[in-house]
């Protein structure tokens, strides 16, 4: 159809309506003779084809509302921190010092240590008398515990004994340890392995839950 059929066809569209408007007296006051009506039809034509334009317009530049069950909150770490030497004290005398290459903190109070711990317990004398060495370790702000993990070591300096294990928890407060995992204790007399360990922070004094295997002539202590 080329453009002479279309605008034919809607000028004869706009005559036959603003005719019948006049006739049927549909018009307002100054519509009072034929010329009127047409021009009122014409501009109501042009309201009718642009009404559909502003309607897509409008809904196009209106930005429905996000939804907020999509919106990610940050859950990361809010402090990090480098070579990191923590220490604690008993009537200003240092009890525990510790060392972390890398330290993040979160919103919680919760911190994590992911390239471990190294915790050295000093004794009354003030002497390094035990060491605790983890290659990953996190602390528990709402328990104030210490969780190692990954070759977990205690060593005892003075009673020469060590401990190893996978999975080791320190509570500070309570200045001991304790695990349920497998763990293997070497003394200068032998060897004992089992399941479960409770002991004290500086390992002066343990107690293996589940024994398995002693080939140790020393006293497995009960705390």
């Amino acid at each position: 159809m080329g453009k002479e059929t279309v605008g034919f066809k809607l000028i004869s569209s706009i005559t036959r309506y603003a005719d019948f408007a006049y006739k049927m007296k549909i018009r307002p006051r100054f519509m009072h003779n034929r010329f009127n009506s047409l021009i009122f039809a014409f501009t109501m034509y042009r309201l009718l084809y642009a009404f559909p334009i502003l309607v897509l317009l409008f809904s196009s530049c209106t930005k429905p509302p996000e939804d907020l069950s999509k919106i990610r909150i940050y859950t990361g770490p809010v402090v990090t921190a480098h070579d990191i030497i923590t220490t604690y004290t008993d009537s200003g005398a240092l009890v525990v010092e510790m060392h972390a290459p890398l330290q993040t903190e979160y919103n919680d109070g919760d911190r994590e240590f992911p390239q471990g711990i190294l915790v050295n317990f000093y004794n009354e004398q003030h002497v390094l008398s035990s060491r605790l060495t983890a290659r990953y370790a996190r602390f528990d702000r709402a328990t104030e515990i210490y969780i190692g993990t990954g070759d977990v070591v205690i060593e005892n300096f003075l009673e020469h004994k060590k401990v190893n294990t996978e999975e080791l928890r320190w509570n500070r407060s309570d200045k001991r340890v304790f695990t349920d995992k497998f763990v293997r204790i070497t003394t200068p007399d032998g060897l004992l392995t089992g399941t479960g360990l409770t002991a004290a922070q500086d390992f002066s004094t343990y107690r293996i839950l589940k024994p398995e295997t002693q080939t140790d002539n020393s006293k497995n202590d009960i705390l």
